[in-house]
């Protein structure tokens, strides 16, 4: 039987600093949990993670890796034992209607595990969702799917970063598990982080007490969050099944961690996903398991002679600056390489950016289809060439992001 905490302790005795979580209690009630519900073997497991240690927790790893199911029920748990909420994240509007939050429930809702009777002690046997607030209930159905009773109080609260400004006066004092899903898919759209965080400090409040976990498949490495977290070089280094603390230039610690999925997974298991999906295309390693979502770029080889006769354009990615060279020669074409000191920009140099704060002479053009329509060109074309693989990811995340696009 789960039981409450009777005596809610708070963060240096003072409530709006939160409360004083028992994580070793938490954790050790999770398990139990998955232990009594007979859950499946070789789940991923967040009550093993050190997420009472760091605010900051981003996890990535193939699709199938359980993540977010568990760190529901880990919340769920937390909730039952606090009276917390779970706060979930995603980028937009169309990701959080009612549907979709019923179906994030689907696994937990399976009656052969028993999850809500668990949780509940009995008293609820499913959840109810409102289609206006996104809240999630427990609630007791009878045979025919009738609420028969409903908690006076929601465990769930889903939100989007695309409509913070709905948000502005939202309290919720107990919502301290921060859940930002799939973070890294679709576009990033212009001040989509300040967007973000606006969103954390609506939910936040002054509370001491929350920690935010960010989850995604390994997509991009040079993701927009990933490199506002000032991780994206670290993660560049790691290998699947790698963890770290990255420090962010201000003191923000992050945790890190490369989730190695394929541990868990049988031999048979995995000679079927390469029989399903062991193509060529190394995109669908993201589905199988393998290695990050990566690609050859093309390069300027010893062997093709070419000429610079232009080096005045610059394009800065989160404030690395890439060099645009113009080739003449065997093959005419643009050349993108990284930037040296030996290749400073003049003063008539043109700096396109991702960074509209940048924006302030009038050499530095915040980047978009229209102005960079002669890059789009040349990349349908095929005439452009790398100085390494690097260059190439950081000019795709560039051109993806591009605003209006």
């Amino acid at each position: 039987m789960l039981k409450p905490v009777e005596t809610v302790k708070y963060i240096y005795d003072e409530t709006e600093n939160g409360i004083e979580y028992n994580y070793e209690l938490i954790n050790k009630e999770f398990k139990k949990m998955l232990t009594s519900c007979k859950a499946p073997k070789g789940l991923f497991m967040p009550n093993e993670r050190p997420i009472s240690k760091y605010y900051w927790s981003v996890f990535m790893s193939e699709r199938s890796s359980s993540k977010t199911t568990q760190f529901l029920l880990y919340g769920m748990v937390q909730n039952a034992l606090y009276n917390s909420i779970i706060c979930y994240v995603r980028k937009t509007k169309d990701q959080i209607t009612t549907d979709f939050v019923n179906e994030l429930f689907k696994v937990i809702r399976m009656p052969e595990y028993g999850y809500i009777e668990y949780l509940t002690n009995g008293r609820y046997n499913d959840i109810h969702v409102e289609r206006t607030s996104k809240k999630a209930f427990y609630c007791k159905r009878d045979e025919n799917g009738l609420i028969e009773d409903i908690s006076a109080e929601p465990f769930f609260i889903a939100f989007s970063v695309d409509q913070v400004e709905r948000y502005y006066g939202f309290n919720c004092p107990t919502g301290d598990l921060i859940i930002f899903d799939e973070f890294s898919r679709g576009v990033y759209h212009n001040d989509e982080w300040i967007l973000f965080n606006n969103l954390l400090a609506t939910l936040r409040r002054e509370r001491l007490s929350v920690r935010l976990v960010l989850l995604s498949n390994t997509i991009d490495v040079r993701n927009m969050y990933l490199q506002e977290l000032g991780i994206s070089r670290s993660l560049m280094n790691m290998k699947k099944g790698n963890k770290c603390v990255v420090t962010a230039e201000l003191g923000a610690k992050v945790y890190v961690e490369w989730l190695d999925v394929d541990m868990h997974k049988t031999i048979k298991f995995k000679r079927a996903s390469l029989d399903y999906y062991g193509f060529a295309n190394p995109k669908l390693k993201a589905i199988y398991g393998g290695d990050w979502e990566y690609k050859n770029y093309p390069r300027l080889t010893k062997d093709i002679d070419n000429e610079v006769i232009d080096r005045h354009i610059y394009i800065e990615v989160t404030g690395e600056l890439l060099v645009v060279e113009v080739m003449t020669g065997d093959l005419p074409c643009l050349h993108i390489r990284p930037y040296t000191k030996r290749l400073t920009p003049k003063e008539d140099a043109i700096v396109y950016t991702d960074d509209e704060m940048r924006c302030n002479k009038p050499t530095v053009i915040k980047g978009n289809r229209t102005n960079l329509r002669w890059l789009l060109r040349a990349l349908a074309n095929g005439k452009v060439l790398y100085a390494s693989n690097d260059c190439g990811v950081a000019l795709e995340s560039f051109i993806k992001n591009l605003q209006y696009i």
